[in-house]
């Protein structure tokens, strides 16, 4: 994974892994293998102990596992190991976030199969927080009859914590519906009164166990984290020039528990703020590209909770200047030698640009022609992908706005012959 596009890989291939390592939960009863050994002995297609209930402690035996699964429970453990990996290497101070952060659903499943010969632990590859307020509960309503009235408890620690739905609720929810939307908040304890929810930070203590009422079935989902609900209000928002028509923002979430954000605006010499756009829980950047060059505006982001007043941000201010964009006062070639292409490089001097054009010329001919003219605004760098052996080429970048234009430097770059890459010996 190449770092420098590390966040669009990031959340493009999460869900892929996901939805394969669902998939491999799903036809097994593993938790997650933490040893290299674990692996090696599925390689070899030797009976592992977790799988035969063979080992001490080992989890129920499965009886609809089968040998020829193997191969796709190997290439998802690897699959996710790999992911780990890159997604630490890339993000090294905040890998750990970035995996809970993207690997939260607002689904809590638990599950029975028909023909399991004990309750099936359904884990995520990763531990996700429960961060917000209403989320839902899911079931499988295999082997249990469809007219049995439910509870459903929140265990901590594998020891009862408290209900979400009592036994003695008037409208429990049955098997039949599968589903059910909880408020993460409210729980109650043995006498019947809410109960406030431990903070849980560190490590996930939850569990959810959906049981009948005489608890001859019972199913539980995966531990998890819960976040005590916070209503602080969002913090440092700052707004500064994107490029031409375009301003960012920013900001710092104070809560764990909105429901989305709101863009407020306004103009130098208007009275009041009128809401721009909204956004959703757990952003914390968006862009304006509705704004007039040579205009100051004026920012404020607001939070907004169920059941609670909403939170304001600090006021942030921004101005966009019009005219011509900056001049690009250096230019930078030479050859990417991993990818075998001449690479530009140049400063981002202004602040409403509304974009770049690449042009070239070899070293025969006398005028320039265009071979890009999409770059997009805040670029900084370019790969030629089409060029040809041991040929010279010069290049030269121009600026653009409404306003103006204004051109690089020029700068060239030989392509050479391309070396072959040997087979390694052994």
């Amino acid at each position: 994974m190449a770092c420098g596009s590390g966040l669009r890989y990031f959340k493009d291939h999460l869900g892929v892994c996901f939805h394969s390592a669902a998939d491999f939960y799903a036809h097994t009863n593993w938790v997650k293998v933490k040893s290299p050994g674990d692996i090696a002995d599925l390689e070899a297609e030797d009976p592992w102990p977790g799988l035969t209930n063979q080992g001490p402690g080992d989890w129920p035996s499965n009886p609809w596992f089968v040998e020829s699964i193997y191969d796709a429970v190997l290439a998802t453990i690897r699959e996710w190991h790999l992911f780990e990996e890159e997604v630490y290497e890339c993000f090294p101070t905040d890998g750990t976030w970035r995996l809970n952060q993207e690997g939260v659903s607002s689904l809590i499943k638990v599950l029975r199969p028909a023909d399991a010969a004990s309750s099936l632990f359904l884990n995520r590859p990763a531990e996700g927080r429960i961060k917000g307020t209403f989320h839902n509960i899911e079931w499988c309503s295999s082997a249990i009859p469809h007219t049995a009235p439910l509870k459903i408890e929140l265990w901590r620690d594998n020891t009862w914590y408290a209900d979400i739905v009592r036994a003695d609720d008037p409208q429990p929810p049955h098997i039949s519906d599968t589903m059910f939307s909880w408020d993460t908040y409210t729980c109650y304890d043995a006498l019947g009164a809410l109960k406030t929810i431990a903070a849980d930070n560190a490590y996930p203590h939850y569990q959810i166990r959906v049981l009948t009422l005489d608890e001859s079935f019972a199913d539980t989902s995966a531990y998890f984290y819960i976040n005590v609900p916070t209503y602080g209000a969002p913090s440092n928002l700052a707004a500064d020039p994107y490029a031409w028509g375009m301003i960012s923002l920013a900001w710092q979430d104070g809560s764990n528990c909105e429901s989305g954000f709101e863009i407020w605006r306004k103009k130098d010499g208007d009275a009041d703020f009128t809401f721009l756009k909204a956004v959703g829980a757990n952003v914390h950047s968006t862009v304006d590209s509705t704004i007039l060059s040579d205009t100051t505006y004026h920012y404020l982001v607001r939070a907004n909770f169920i059941g609670q007043n909403p939170s304001w941000s600090n006021e942030a201010e921004c101005f966009v200047p019009g005219g011509a964009p900056g001049e690009i006062d250096q230019l930078d070639g030479e050859m990417d030698m991993m990818e075998w292409t001449p690479k530009l490089t140049w400063p981002d001097n202004s602040n409403n640009e509304e974009g770049y054009v690449i042009e070239r010329r070899t070293e025969w001919e006398s005028e320039f022609s265009v071979v890009d003219q999409n770059v997009s605004p805040n670029t900084t760098t370019w790969h030629d992908p089409d060029t040809s052996n041991d040929t010279v080429y010069h290049y030269r970048v121009k600026v653009f706005n409404p306003a103006g234009y204004c051109y690089s430097p020029e700068v060239w770059v030989y392509v050479g012959k391309q070396p072959m890459m040997r087979k390694p010996k052994g």
